[in-house]
């Protein structure tokens, strides 16, 4: 099995049984490796370390019972993995800036789809694995990209359909970066946004979403986003928009994020022998929790492009 994998799964654990031991010494030994190995892959896989990792999908898992059950809030603490109502509350104002009663007096009731929001909580870094969905030379050379699509394997298997695409409210971020800087940036920003999302009961529609603004020769513009079920207005570097709502071709792409370039170089293709004209930016929406499928060959991504109408 490899690195990947393993922490994948390690985080599914977490979330799974907050309340289990989920000491190093403990991870490192399911995983069969020692735990200063385990510690450094972890690290390297999900951009955080063990223990911040347990600690956050700790108090994401107790956030959340908070505002979707009438437990006692010592019950959610120890469901949680907390020894104490005093340790629990300490932590949960440093995460949510709110007393846990506090928290379940304001946002009570509004937080939607429990299971995506720990789904992706335990995972959000994870979303940054992968490459951008196009090579670097791209584009530089369109035609090029689409002979070569036109004679790739995968990519003739691939559904593309034009649809219509509804309006999502969703807050983001806008990064001007390099393209080797895609990685890390996609996990730092969805985990602001989820974080705010659920530190402010804001009702989460699914899964993260890029937004490929500029993919040009320099620096890249991407956009980093959360979808809502209603509108919310932005915070700090958060903005508000509405994605969609737009004629666009897509498809569902199957298999690693570092393919996902073969599924937009076929879209493009496919825009071109069909006559249309595209109208903004295309937008990938990760549709797999890599904890519960660590498989990458298995992982779903929807890949849309909107088209003029």
């Amino acid at each position: 099995m490899n690195d990947g994998s393993t922490i994948w799964r390690a985080l599914g654990a977490i979330r799974s049984a907050p309340d289990d031991d989920q000491s190093l010494a403990r991870m490192a030994a399911t995983a069969g490796y020692s735990p200063s190995h385990f510690h450094r892959q972890f690290r390297a896989v999900a951009l955080e370390t063990p223990k911040q990792a347990t600690v956050r999908l700790r108090l994401i898992h107790a956030a959340l019972d908070l505002v979707s059950s009438d437990q006692s809030i010592l019950a959610i603490a120890l469901d949680a993995g907390f020894n104490s109502h005093e340790v629990f509350t300490r932590a949960f104002k440093r995460q949510f800036h709110a007393t846990p009663s506090d928290y379940r007096n304001r946002y009570g009731g509004r937080l939607a789809e429990r299971e995506v929001v720990e789904s992706v909580h335990s995972c959000v870094n994870l979303y940054g694995t992968r490459r951008g969905p196009f090579s670097q030379s791209s584009n530089r050379s369109q035609a090029s990209n689409r002979s070569k699509a036109s004679n790739n394997s995968m990519t003739s298997t691939i559904t593309i359909e034009r649809r219509q695409i509804d309006p999502q409210p969703i807050l983001y971020i806008r990064r001007r970066i390099s393209h080797s800087d895609l990685q890390a940036t996609m996990g730092e920003c969805f985990g602001m946004l989820y974080q705010h999302g659920v530190a402010n009961g804001l009702a989460i529609a699914g899964y993260p979403i890029t937004r490929y603004v500029d993919t040009g020769m320099g620096l890249w513009t991407v956009d980093f986003a959360m979808p809502l079920i209603e509108p919310a207005e932005g915070s700090g570097e958060m903005s508000s928009d509405v994605l969609g709502d737009c004629a666009a071709a897509t498809a569902v792409h199957v298999g690693p994020y570092e393919a996902l370039n073969e599924t937009h170089t076929a879209i493009d293709q496919w825009i071109a022998e069909h006559g249309f004209e595209t109208a903004g930016a295309a937008w990938e929406q990760y549709l797999t929790d890599p904890a519960d499928v660590p498989d990458p060959a298995d992982w779903r991504t929807d890949v849309i492009w909107p088209l003029v109408s």
